[in-house]
């Protein structure tokens, strides 16, 4: 998203379905009332309520056990208090960005909960997952099991290099409670005949495509590998992209060994 150089919050037009980077915003400019912070989150554990920013220091999610001090600096609870006149007034965006990092991380303890619950919808929301039971689009336990011993072999460092670990038991894998079924094809008339094409009823002989490596090339891709092919103009990342770059995990070529790439000749189709 492009924003005019005075940073008011309006896009170019030629980008109006971008989204807008809400970071160059200048929050003064703004005209709705924004997020107010007690109204994201469950208050029933407060033990107090008043009007003051010190109720700041507690942190932005309100749990009377923590330290005084844990989440928003002293210094930075004075700053609020000369922009905002009550506590409830802070913006979400302003107050998550002025709480301590988490160690390793770029976010507070807020954005934090705002990205892992969104992480996890993101995720168990898709009822077509490659790797959820009971889904048309699944792969089935057996190649679970078959392709856990293949990673185990091939790659016995995998939790620690950034490939995503399979379940132990797939016999219980999780299904995620309130998972939406396929619906039944809606029909105006259930007495309605469905049409037939005579040229579609010649019976094609039943081919069982073993898929075991398309899920291993599922298994070894990395998110830094999608932002190195996709992205623009990059040509180095860390090989665990949801990491900070340390000892541990440096910034590499996009080319390295330590960024797989994937083989895509498994989904090749036989002519």
């Amino acid at each position: 998203m492009l924003l005019k150089t005075n940073i008011e919050a309006e896009p170019c037009k030629s980008l109006e379905a971008a989204a807008l980077s809400y970071g160059f915003v200048d929050q003064d400019q703004k005209s709705r009332p924004g997020f107010p912070l007690r109204e994201w989150f469950d208050r029933t554990t407060i033990l107090q309520e008043d009007d003051k920013f010190d109720l700041m220091t507690r942190g932005m999610t309100s749990q009377p056990s923590q330290a005084m001090d844990e989440f928003v600096s002293e210094d930075r609870v004075e700053l609020l208090s000369q922009h905002y006149l009550h506590v409830d007034d802070v913006d979400l965006f302003v107050g998550g960005r002025l709480e301590r990092l988490i160690p390793g991380t770029l976010a507070g303890i807020t954005f934090q909960c705002i990205m892992g619950e969104q992480f996890f919808r993101w995720k168990f929301g898709d009822r077509w997952f490659y790797d959820f039971k009971e889904n048309p689009a699944s792969f089935t336990l057996a190649q679970l099991s078959q392709l856990r011993t293949r990673l185990d072999v091939l790659h016995p460092d995998r939790q620690t290099t950034g490939f995503a670990a399979l379940p132990q038991d797939t016999e219980n894998i999780a299904i995620p409670l309130q998972r939406p079924l396929l619906p039944p094809p809606a029909r105006e008339d259930h007495e309605q005949k469905p049409v037939e094409y005579p040229e579609l009823q010649v019976q094609q002989p039943v081919v069982l495509v073993d898929n075991t490596e398309q899920l291993h090339q599922m298994k070894l891709s990395t998110m830094s590998r999608v932002i190195c092919d996709n992205g623009d103009h990059i040509t180095s990342m860390q090989p665990r992209a949801f990491l900070r770059p340390s000892d541990s995990n440096s910034v590499v070529a996009c080319d390295s060994s330590s960024i797989p790439a994937l083989d895509f000749s498994s989904w090749k189709e036989a002519i």
